[in-house]
This record gives structure tokens, C-alpha cells and sequence, in this order.
């Protein structure tokens, strides 16, 4: 039967052969052509969305890291500023302010002291 086909397709070339195949091999070739285009032209948009989804990834990555490192810097600010404040309320709390307070600010003096006042 091949034989009977190729000589028939041979006799009535391409027309003879869409109409013993029922198949238009250029159409066919424009199809798969299409096709392959397509194929590669989804492949690129994959390709693409990922590569976009990793650099959007890596640049939320770094402000992530640099809020990360601008909080340990105002941790270590508060902390210090923490020990700062609670020297000065050690020294607030002690007698030696209140002494220099009173003197100072209140004008109290020691038993047996005198004032001298300057004009």
C-alpha cells in the first residue's frame, strides 16, 4: 500500500499527497512552527517570572538585614542610655545629692556652720 501512495503522491505532487493524507504539510509545518514558538516563548516568561521572584527575594533580603542592623545599633543606644540612667538614679538616691541638694539649691547649712553671702 505504501508503494501505491508514494507512486500517487509522486503523480499528483503535493496536491496529490493533502488529498490522499488529508494533511497540508506546509499548514502542518506553519503548526508545528507556532508551536514551537510558543513552547519557547513560555519557557522565557518562566524563566523570567523566576529570575524576578529571586531578585525581589534578595532586595527584600537586604532591607530586611539593614532594618535588622539599624535596630541591634538602637539597642545597644538604648541600653547604654538605660546604664546612664540608672547611675544618675543611684547617685540621685544617695546622700551625697541630697547633702549637695540641700546645700546648694535650699541653702541649709550643718549645724554649727555660718552662711557668708557675697553682694
Amino acid at each position: 500500500m505504501n508503494k501505491d501512495l508514494t507512486k500517487t503522491a509522486q503523480h499528483f505532487g503535493k496536491a496529490g499527497l493533502t488529498l490522499i493524507l488529508g494533511k497540508n504539510p506546509e499548514k502542518q509545518n506553519k503548526k508545528e512552527k507556532y508551536l514551537r514558538i510558543l513552547a519557547v516563548s513560555f519557557l522565557v516568561l518562566v524563566v523570567a517570572f523566576f529570575a524576578w521572584r529571586i531578585v525581589d527575594n534578595e532586595l527584600r533580603i537586604k532591607k530586611l538585614e539593614r532594618a535588622y542592623l539599624d535596630n541591634q545599633i538602637r539597642i545597644e543606644q538604648l541600653i547604654k542610655e538605660k546604664n546612664d540612667l540608672l547611675k544618675q538614679l543611684e547617685y540621685i538616691e544617695s546622700d551625697n545629692y541630697v547633702k549637695e541638694m540641700a546645700r546648694s539649691k535650699l541653702d541649709m547649712l550643718r549645724p554649727g556652720e555660718i552662711m557668708f553671702v557675697r553682694k
